[in-house]
């Protein structure tokens, strides 16, 4: 009995099949995508078909990063007209280097920013 189960224990973690993934990625900074390039790597190592999408939400030039060739990469333009991105810069370049207590977050004008934030990844996306 023992001998049945093994076998088809062996059988059934033998039988996985690899998926068409896609990744989306806010192409915003180097590290961020190279964390999610290591992720599809991962994922196409173990037999996965992945495709990172890369979406530019600000304006900041091109982030360049080498991406394997087994790894396919869609560019996708998230930038939008109608938004204010020097408020945003301004409002992220005030708290960034300061010390503060992690319920600073909670103030208004963080909440303010984390949601404007927010709405540009996901009228970007639209």
């Amino acid at each position: 009995m023992k001998v049945l189960i093994l076998i088809l224990t062996f059988l059934i973690t033998n039988n996985v099949e690899g998926y068409k993934l896609a990744i989306l990625v806010p192409d915003m900074s180097g590290s961020q995508l190279m964390f999610n390039q290591r992720v599809a790597e991962t994922l196409a190592d173990a037999g996965h078909n992945v495709t990172l999408i890369r979406l530019q939400m600000m304006d900041y030039g091109e982030v360049k990063a080498k991406t394997r060739k087994d790894i396919h990469e869609i560019f996708a333009n998230g930038i939008l007209k109608d938004f204010d991105y020097e408020e945003l810069n301004k409002m992220n370049g005030k708290n960034i280097f300061e010390d503060k207590s992690i319920w600073a977050f909670l103030s208004k004008e963080n909440r303010e920013m984390l949601a404007n934030a927010s709405m540009l990844f996901a009228k970007g996306c639209e």
